[in-house]
């Protein structure tokens, strides 16, 4: 899984694709703030994983009446340069990582987001870069 590149070609601005129990979108469907992993969380609840805030933010769900009701959101941060044209030297929090991960057969997933630091990042115990 490689979510900023690969996912965002195939789903847009407003769509919603998913591989096993994990689901993908851009991120723009809820306004930001401070928790946009929480409103993700709650809006959807579902595995989502999602870019557009270009931070790392992760929220949790687990239902204290079935076990089975678990779900993460994960914002996966952003591969984008850091001070862009459209930004205009404004400050922000933007944070350049890669996720990364498993979907198996039976639809449960392993993922991981790794930080890019001076264009390296390590991922399975290797540094890349």
């Amino acid at each position: 899984i490689f979510y900023r590149g690969a996912i965002y070609q195939l789903i847009g601005n407003k769509g919603i694709a998913n591989l096993g129990h994990l689901h993908f979108v851009h991120g723009d469907i809820i306004n930001g703030g401070a928790r946009h992993s929480v409103k993700m969380m709650s809006y959807f609840r579902r595995n989502i994983r999602y870019g557009h805030y270009h931070d790392i933010q992760e929220a949790s769900h687990t239902s204290p009446i079935d076990i089975e009701d678990r779900h993460t959101a994960r914002c996966c941060g952003t591969l984008e340069k850091f001070n862009p044209q459209f930004m205009e030297n404004r400050p922000h929090d933007w944070l350049q990582c890669i996720t990364y991960g498993r979907v198996l057969p039976d639809g449960n997933f392993f993922d991981h987001t790794a930080v890019i630091t001076e264009g390296r990042f390590m991922a399975d115990g290797k540094i890349y870069g």
